[in-house]
């Protein structure tokens, strides 16, 4: 049986809390261009979606954080 990294969401959420991060409905909170609360902290994919987020969303939310990120260190 192979072994998975994956976090159940409530263990998620209690390490985002516990880093200082502001959590809705068992959720990371961000704007539209992903920034969470934490200067410098940006999270996309099932960390706002959920985990009935779908692999594409998740994976288009990475790289619209990615662009976000870029412009952020500019």
């Amino acid at each position: 049986m192979a072994s998975s990294s994956h976090l159940a969401l409530p263990v998620r959420v209690e390490f985002a809390t516990r880093l200082g991060l502001i959590t809705e409905n068992e959720r990371i909170r961000v704007n539209k261009d992903y920034p969470t609360n934490i200067d410098g902290l940006f999270a996309a994919g099932d960390m706002i979606g959920g985990d009935d987020c779908k692999s594409p969303k998740a994976v288009c939310d990475g790289m619209n954080a990615a662009d976000a990120i870029i412009r952020y260190l500019r």
